[in-house]
């Protein structure tokens, strides 16, 4: 979901205006504020019968914020630790390996927008690749795929906790009032976006104790995600020999796909940044007796500025 939508242009609110107070959460930092992060992230994959299969990457770093008069907000992130567990891809115990510092555009919550020192970054990353990962398919495969980002469309892809952790700060809502959303975002089956809906609630707001809570949970159109796997289909069965596709499209026709994510933010109300994080995401798909599951949890706290040594 891009960060631009959080002032909910096309929000529709759950109950009349004025059944709650505005709790507005702005990010409050300025220039030269540090703090760090700790992100701890999970993933686990079963398909059909098979053994569940899962590996668990936690990164250490620190943020600085940085922003002058009549240019853009930039954050340096620069880490300082990580650690992959056993049975992690060869692609994850690589990233854990590759310390690069980032200066990332971001926007008033503090979204990564773009990565600045991409080239240097893609330039460093094809390097770590060539040298980690030894199947060939995979590595080349990697390699690709970095040589059609820039620094605009890498940043979701390679800033996915940074991301997930801006959308729960700079919110304006009610104390117990739902606010919905639409939203279109990239397909897990690829090819076009998909229709999502989501919500975010403020669950309370303790001006005494400096914390609130947000809630946001996003969930793909059911239609919009049959249209995706249908067009998914339809791909495959092109690629099929012509006598075997009547067999194909009856077996790839029970293709289903759908997922949940979900975050829950502790916010401290002084600085407008999330000092706790809990984020998940569950999404199945596949067909018949083939359906996959993929989970993930991500585990993510910051320090406030000058609290840290």
């Amino acid at each position: 979901m891009r960060a631009a939508q959080l002032s909910f242009l096309l929000a529709i609110v759950a109950g009349p205006a004025a059944a709650a107070p505005s709790a507005p959460l702005p990010v409050a930092v300025k220039n030269g504020d540090v703090w760090t992060q700790v992100i701890s992230h999970t993933q686990s994959r079963q398909l059909g019968s098979k053994p569940e299969q899962s590996w668990t990457l936690t990164t250490h770093a620190k943020v600085t914020y940085r922003a002058r008069k009549g240019e853009a907000e930039h954050m340096g992130l620069e880490w300082t630790g990580a650690e992959a567990s056993d049975g992690a891809p060869d692609l994850i115990k690589a990233a854990a390996g590759f310390l690069f510092p980032l200066d990332l555009e971001v926007d008033e919550h503090l979204t990564p927008t773009r990565i600045v020192n991409w080239a240097a970054l893609k330039g460093a990353m094809t390097k770590v690749y060539q040298q980690s990962l030894s199947e060939a398919v995979a590595r080349d495969a990697a390699i690709a795929m970095l040589d059609k980002l820039d620094g605009a469309t890498a940043t979701p892809m390679m800033l996915q906790e940074q991301t997930l952790l801006a959308l729960g700060q700079g919110t304006n809502l009610q104390i117990g009032v739902t606010t919905q959303y639409e939203d279109q975002i990239a397909s897990p089956l690829g090819g076009r976006p998909i229709k999502a809906s989501g919500a975010f609630t403020l669950v309370s707001a303790d001006r005494g104790s400096g914390r609130a809570v947000v809630r946001w949970t996003q969930d793909l159109d059911p239609e919009s995600a049959s249209q995706a796997a249908k067009a998914l289909v339809d791909r495959l069965i092109s690629t099929a020999p012509a006598a075997k596709q009547d067999e194909a499209r009856s077996y790839l026709s029970t293709m289903t796909l759908a997922r949940h994510d979900a975050c829950d933010y502790q916010i401290d109300i002084r600085s407008g940044l999330a000092v706790e994080a809990l984020c998940t995401s569950e999404t199945r798909s596949g067909v018949k007796d083939q359906l996959g599951r993929r989970s993930d949890t991500w585990r993510m706290t910051q320090t406030l500025p000058g609290s840290q040594p």
